[in-house]
């Protein structure tokens, strides 16, 4: 293999690996001579999803790339040095302790010894729940035992504070004989198990108040939308949106003709971008004379609930001139075969990887509305390029679904980031 065909795979490799798809993992059983060794052991102590939050490690997925390529006592060691002085408030934090806690499970002890070392010494405005969960997690009534300790002396120091039980309160409960033995021996761990008991009182209080009748919705809407800090806020809460009975839809509606206040007008929209506007297409359609790059998003979003050639036409248009993604979900009740070809075009045009990320939003509520072989071109598109490994498997459902996933995908997806992950427990 000459130098052009080697930085070639290279970037492949790390194009494939920051992506987070199988790809990475099969450029190295094709090559094995090459060393990505640089390239694994930065992904090791840093974590490349695009939302963290959402998409949780990559930890599985970095540690099958460690295991393929041999790298487990290289990592390990980078992993001994940047443990102790991670900011345990940081993604980075969470993807490096998941990842050393599978080298424990391969033999590094001195990684168990690091974490615990670091959770001795951390404080919870570092947010150490992040080692706790772990420590829970892998070492069970042990690990759960130091937790309590630890929490007791930050109880000491603060009686008001409350650990964060959410986090191992499963764990506590299978265990809570033995934890409860333990707290007749060490007052330490009485304090915190008579934290727990609280904890747990106004868990069930909150349940128990959740039982009881609401509140009129409805009213509620009203209330918000016609306060003046509501004006400013962005939105209707949709969870209020949720409980509203179609009648009570109908007369938000009427209201919502009715005022003539721009920034009420705007919160009215919020509404029947997730609930469909009961009085027809014609009026969300008098409010398109204003120019469309002015228009509301919650209005094009409204818009996105009809089947109409108004609306079609609208989105067809977009597509052609204006490069928002927003338009795209007005194709959701109004596809039509070959649009897949446009769609893909502009998918390929984009380099954004935030404007990807939303075409693939878009595309995937057409595409879960409209089972279609055309499809293939859009959503292939945006496999290979959309940074969320959450909408990544869902593409590859709907790819599946149509019946147009191709052979290569197939042999992939097993080893992507997403599917990995779906093993975590």
């Amino acid at each position: 293999m000459n130098v052009y065909s080697k930085g070639k795979k290279r970037r492949q490799f790390w194009r494939s690996a920051q992506l987070g798809t199988g790809r990475a993992l099969l450029i190295m059983r094709q090559n094995p001579k090459m060393d990505f060794s640089g390239e694994i052991i930065h992904l090791a102590t840093h974590n490349p999803a695009y939302d963290p939050q959402c998409e949780g490690t990559r930890a599985r997925y970095v540690f099958s790339l460690v295991k393929e390529g041999g790298l487990f006592d290289p990592v390990a060691q980078v992993l001994l040095e940047t443990i102790p002085k991670v900011d345990l408030d940081s993604w980075d934090a969470n993807h490096q302790v998941e990842l050393a806690w599978l080298l424990v499970d391969e033999g590094y002890e001195s990684l168990r010894r690091a974490i615990y070392e670091r959770y001795s010494r951390s404080s919870p405005e570092e947010g150490f729940w992040v080692l706790e969960r772990e420590i829970v997690h892998h070492d069970g009534l042990e690990g759960l035992l130091v937790v309590a300790e630890k929490n007791a002396l930050m109880l000491r120091q603060n009686p008001q504070a409350t650990p964060d039980f959410w986090i191992y309160s499963q764990a506590l409960e299978k265990s809570l004989v033995k934890i409860q033995e333990a707290a007749e021996r060490k007052p330490e761990i009485k304090l915190f198990l008579d934290s727990y008991h609280e904890y747990k009182e106004q868990e069930e209080k909150k349940k128990n108040e959740g039982r009881q009748e609401g509140p009129d919705f409805y009213e509620v809407v009203v209330q918000f939308i016609h306060s003046e800090p509501a004006t400013r806020r962005y939105s209707v809460p949709r969870r209020w949106i949720r409980k509203l009975s179609h009648e009570q839809l109908v007369l938000l509606a009427r209201h919502f003709l009715e005022t003539e206040d721009e920034k009420q007008r705007h919160l009215y929209l919020t509404i029947f971008s997730k609930r469909r506007f009961p009085l027809g297409l014609e009026p969300l359609l008098q409010l398109l004379r204003k120019p469309l790059e002015k228009n509301d998003w919650s209005l094009l979003e409204s818009l996105a609930h009809f089947s109409a050639p108004e609306v079609r036409s609208l989105a067809m248009e977009s597509l052609k001139k204006d490069s928002r993604i927003i338009f795209w979900n007005l194709l959701k009740h109004n596809y039509r075969e070959g649009d897949g070809a446009v769609l893909a075009e502009r998918i390929k045009s984009f380099r954004s990887p935030y404007k990807i990320h939303d075409a693939a939003g878009s595309c995937i509520e057409i595409y879960e509305e409209r089972q279609t072989q055309d499809c293939r071109e859009p959503l292939l598109a945006l496999y290979e390029k959309c940074p969320c490994s959450i909408c990544r498997s869902r593409i590859v459902g709907l790819l599946r679904k149509s019946g147009v996933c191709s052979p290569e995908i197939e042999a992939e997806f097993p080893f992507d980031t997403d599917s990995l992950s779906s093993d975590w427990e």
